[in-house]
């Protein structure tokens, strides 16, 4: 699902040694003080944070999706993770949704343990799937229908009224937090995404321990 495709030119991208590792945000997405803050309204219809470390990968390479969620209004239920996957010529997408089950539109503070592993939370209709399956259902669409390499992870927001606010997400076991971590995390932009006024007051923000 790509209805924030039109705004890719304008991701604030990082460099390709920042720590967090990540590749986009866009929409109505805000990082500051350590936290990404996500949401979707009326006037701002979608959010997101990208993550690229497992693009080329095949799908079954994804082992364990989570997110440390600090506040989250639910609104219809649509806050997920979204899994690009390609066939080579084409993209669709597996959504893992946050929240708790049956529907999704509640959900409990906190770590939300890996998502994967967690009952029929995934849907997987893009490609011939089940729409609340496992994630077993999703890797046997997959691989049946051939859309077997990821292109892309993302975090997404796109309903009416949402608003999520993440300390960190964790894919495969690895954790990325919302904060620059080093001077080279400030270049290329960065700066924009950690939420610094400019390159300068990020790159100083090392040299005064703030």
């Amino acid at each position: 699902m790509k209805r924030y495709a039109v705004v890719l030119l304008c991701l604030l991208a990082l460099p390709a040694a920042a720590s967090a590792a990540i590749s986009g945000v866009g929409g109505g997405t805000t990082i500051s003080n350590g936290q990404a803050t996500l949401v979707a309204n009326t006037t701002t219809p979608f959010s997101f944070i990208s993550f690229d470390d497992l693009n080329g990968h095949p799908v079954g390479d994804l082992s364990s999706l989570a997110a440390d969620v600090v506040s989250a209004d639910y609104g219809l239920g649509s806050p997920r993770f979204s899994v690009e996957v390609s066939n080579g010529t084409a993209t669709k997408s597996i959504f893992v949704y946050l929240g708790d089950p049956p529907n999704f539109t509640t959900g409990t503070d906190g770590d939300t343990g890996n998502l994967l592993a967690d009952g029929t939370r995934v849907d997987s209709t893009q490609l011939g799937g089940p729409f609340f399956g496992t994630w077993q259902d999703a890797l046997t669409a997959a691989a049946n229908s051939g859309y077997t390499t990821i292109s892309e992870i993302d975090v997404v927001v796109d309903g009416v009224s949402q608003t999520v606010v993440l300390d960190s997400v964790s894919i495969n076991g690895k954790t990325y937090g919302f904060s620059a971590t080093s001077k080279d995390d400030c270049k290329n932009g960065g700066w924009q995404t950690f939420g610094f006024k400019n390159q300068g007051d990020c790159v100083s923000s090392f040299a005064s321990g703030k």
